[in-house]
């Protein structure tokens, strides 16, 4: 999980999140409150100084406000850990990628290695031994079954249909879009809306915030990032963005 990361990965993910990834910029003097991603100012500026310094964010400056902007070098390294990055605003072009497996149990170490890489590429568990996802992942997925020598154990393959049943209900059970659904929907009608509350009466507190903050970006940490095609048709993961960014907003201008 990236939340157990290191906090420069974290601070990204918050950049990212809280300025819609790298098209819009984020005040430099609201990033800067700790209360915002739990951590002591000297980590919070130093870590801002890194990012600077190795090209992951830019320092800009709009009508004499200095605002950070998330790189494309740091919305890549975003892509490194998170599906949701991974093929950001990509059309699917129609095709499922499917990986079969049957490895023995005395290579379960392997199994295992296996299972950590294909979710770690975002891919979504259809069945026991069956893992999917909609990207053009082959080329990464076949290089790690020949490094780890398991081609004869396990197949990677293209299907345009992989059964009788609706694209939509295939993604939603491997990917326990439900689930996350409902998430999206809490976080929207109740996290946010008392986080709201309790600021319009003066009474929100910080670690308030950071467990606001903390909770989105766990849930967009697990969002695999699917194309709109797949998605429920009422999809709760837009809508909570945009009540996020509204509220972290507020929240900035009350500090200017």
């Amino acid at each position: 999980m990236l939340l157990k990361n290191s906090f420069k990965k974290k601070f990204l993910l918050f950049l990212a999140a809280a300025a819609d990834y790298w098209y819009e910029n984020f005040s430099y003097t609201a990033s800067r409150y700790p209360d915002l991603i739990k951590c002591k100012k000297e980590t919070l500026y130093s870590t801002v100084s890194r990012l600077l310094s190795v090209g992951e964010i830019d320092r800009i400056i709009k009508n004499g406000k200095v605002y950070l902007r998330l790189t494309s070098k740091g919305f890549n390294k975003l892509k490194q850990d998170i599906p949701l990055f991974k093929f950001f605003k990509q059309k699917w072009d129609g095709y499922w990628r499917m990986v079969i497996f049957d490895i023995p149990e005395n290579r379960k170490t392997l199994r295992a290695s296996l299972r950590r890489k294909l979710i770690s590429l975002g891919l979504g568990q259809w069945q026991k031994s069956v893992y999917i996802t909609p990207f053009p992942l082959e080329e990464e997925i076949n290089q790690f079954l020949k490094a780890k020598d398991l081609f004869g154990y396990c197949f990677c393959m293209k299907a345009k249909r992989l059964s009788r049943g609706d694209n939509c209900q295939i993604a939603s059970i491997a990917f326990k879009l439900e689930e996350l659904n409902k998430n999206y929907y809490q976080f929207i009608d109740e996290d946010i809306e008392q986080a709201e509350f309790l600021f319009k009466q003066g009474k929100l507190k910080s670690d308030q915030v950071q467990k606001l903050v903390n909770k989105y970006l766990e849930l967009i940490s697990k969002d695999p990032g699917l194309p709109t095609e797949l998605l429920p048709n009422v999809w709760w993961g837009e809508k909570a963005k945009e009540e996020f960014k509204k509220f972290i907003f507020n929240l900035k201008i009350n500090r200017k």
